[in-house]
């Protein structure tokens, strides 16, 4: 019950009386104790804010968790949460959180109810809050649904070097998904031309066999070097072989050419369903990391939960660096670079003649 503070003296105390320092934890594991689908991390002024889809409370809103160096995360409560007054009712998917100014803008999908569905009848939302944590209250709601029935989810925002803004979303019609891209205004949240296609399923890897659906979905964009990256996922998110690909463009509407060796991070005999990833740094800035979801279990989807592991650019002789991904791990790893250690935990026989 003691909070962290108490918990190093305590530990530093114990350390002291028997001659030695207290034992520090320096590594981390995966999963990172969270369970929701679909992360996203803004890092904003030395913290960490992580929202996403709330597997086991969907219909609510967004959760959000705090952390200083990636790894351990604290529950913040609900960031948005529904009222019987919000347009936003239920299937609360996917919240992007962007800052503007002292305005923090949060994109989303959502449905207006009454029932969850399906049909989902999605559509793209925005709430504003003066704080990361929330509470965040619905500025335009709804906010956009592209015509003739499809529905819209997986909203993502780049805003550029020179202050322009693009929004990519998925289209998600019948047999396939595909991610396209709508040029914004200044405040970001005026649609500023039509939508146009960046990339659709396919390579195999993005097929889901048994229902034979195309997907490729959970768009996440980034400049580096002047090469636009998007990264993306395919396949079903209830299907093992759930991944993440990439794509490059010398522009933020492309053309996209995706990369030949996606996926970048699949499944393995430990890890299920890897999907939904977008890349902030460590806490030092000195290396980058993807923040993901994973199936609860190779056996079961839920509750999904966060993984994070590290991301490297790899110099390629014909072309844009190449994204390599050291994942998705199980084991121990490096704490991100710049967090720092903690103190272990300790125990004690208390039938021993004296304490050890």
């Amino acid at each position: 019950g003691r909070d962290a503070a108490s918990h190093e003296v305590y530990l530093g105390a114990e350390a002291d009386a028997m001659g030695g320092e207290p034992a520090k934890i320096d590594v981390y594991q995966n999963p990172v104790q969270v369970q929701l689908g679909d992360p996203w991390v803004l890092f904003d002024e030395g913290v960490y804010y992580l929202y996403g889809t709330h597997d086991r409370d969907a219909q609510a809103g967004f959760p959000v968790y705090t952390s200083r160096d990636l790894v351990h995360w604290e529950w913040g409560g609900f960031a948005l949460k529904k009222t019987a007054d919000t347009w936003s009712q239920c299937n609360f998917w996917g919240p992007e959180v962007h800052r503007r100014g002292d305005a923090y803008y949060m994109y989303y999908c959502a449905s207006p109810g009454p029932e969850p569905g399906p049909p989902f009848n999605m559509h793209l939302c925005i709430a504003v809050s003066d704080a990361p944590t929330g509470p965040f209250r619905e500025i335009a709601a709804p906010w956009f649904q592209p015509e003739g029935g499809d529905e819209a989810i997986d909203q993502s925002l780049l805003v550029d070097d020179d202050g322009t803004a693009h929004l990519y979303w998925t289209r998600v019609t019948m047999g396939f998904n595909q991610i396209e891209v709508m040029p914004l205004g200044p405040d970001l949240r005026t649609l500023a031309g039509d939508s146009t296609l960046c990339i659709r399923p396919t390579q195999e890897w993005e097929r889901h066999a048994m229902h034979n659906h195309l997907v490729a979905e959970g768009a996440f964009v980034f400049k580096r070097k002047g090469v636009y990256y998007l990264t993306y996922t395919g396949n079903s998110f209830t299907d093992p072989n759930y991944a993440i690909g990439y794509a490059t463009s010398a522009r933020p509407t492309g053309p996209w050419r995706k990369a030949t060796h996606n996926p970048v991070l699949a499944r393995t005999d430990r890890v299920s369903g890897p999907g939904n990833g977008m890349i902030v740094p460590s806490p030092d800035g000195s290396e980058q990391f993807i923040v993901y979801h994973t199936h609860g279990s190779p056996r079961s989807v839920w509750p999904r939960q966060v993984a994070i592991d590290r991301v490297r650019f790899v110099a390629e002789e014909d072309g844009p660096d190449r994204i390599a991904v050291d994942g998705p791990t199980h084991t121990p790893q490096p704490l991100p670079a710049g967090a720092p250690a903690r103190a272990c935990g300790a125990s004690d026989d208390f039938a021993a003649a004296r304490l050890d």
